[in-house]
């Protein structure tokens, strides 16, 4: 099943994304597709589209309703990427979020336990 690009997909951005965000990706992206020779024109017209869509505060709440729920609910690509590097939510970062001052206090523990203490003075004997 394909699954359709919205116009978000297309420049690139979050649903999120403010307006200046909008208009920097879409220079961006249309200058990137100007240095390439084989960039098919439908989609400079796809680009330029989405760009007058979402740059328009009217027309992007428009398209924001027409969006089916599960294109409204996908999770943006910055939280993605995250989860696909390992550094996500799950068992590890929480564990050792708890388990490194843990392991610090024991050492310090440890550390302080196995001090030895200078031996007492003599005692100054009286004659």
């Amino acid at each position: 099943m394909a699954v359709r690009r919205t116009h978000y997909d297309v420049l690139g951005v979050d649903r999120d994304a403010s307006s200046v965000d909008i208009a920097s990706a879409f220079r961006d992206k249309l200058a990137a597709m100007k240095v390439e020779p084989d960039v098919l024109p439908e989609a400079i017209e796809s680009l330029r589209d989405a760009y007058q869509t979402l740059a328009s505060p009217e027309r992007r709440a428009e398209y924001d309703e027409s969006l089916a729920p599960a294109a409204a609910m996908r999770p943006s690509r910055a939280i993605a990427a995250d989860d696909s590097s390992g550094s996500g939510r799950g068992f590890w970062p929480s564990a050792l979020k708890y388990a490194i001052p843990v392991a610090v206090v024991v050492f310090a523990i440890w550390g302080w336990k196995r001090h030895k203490a200078p031996p007492p003075a003599p005692a100054a004997m009286i004659v």
